[in-house]
């Protein structure tokens, strides 16, 4: 079983904010996708998380809104959707 956690934080001095996504176990070669309520990609990266440590990134100048984030390894994937 995998287990995903993120969480959200909105940098209170700026507009940015951070998602941090935690895995319980190594992930190689994943894609985060971030789009928002019009289908947009605004966050698009390859990376990988090892088990028990944190991917922390962070979407800049993001305003409020509806968004989704897909996170896909191979044919598995995971969607979510996140309000700021």
């Amino acid at each position: 079983q995998i287990e995903f956690i993120a969480c959200i934080e909105r940098q209170s001095l700026c507009a940015d904010t951070c998602l941090f996504i935690h895995a319980n176990i190594d992930l190689e070669n994943i894609i985060i996708e971030v789009k928002d309520s019009f289908n947009k990609t605004i966050y698009l990266d390859l990376t990988s998380i090892q088990a028990n440590n944190e991917h922390v990134f962070t979407l800049e100048n993001i305003s409020s809104g509806e968004y989704i984030i897909e996170i896909k390894s191979g044919e598995n994937y995971i969607i979510g959707c996140f309000i700021l």
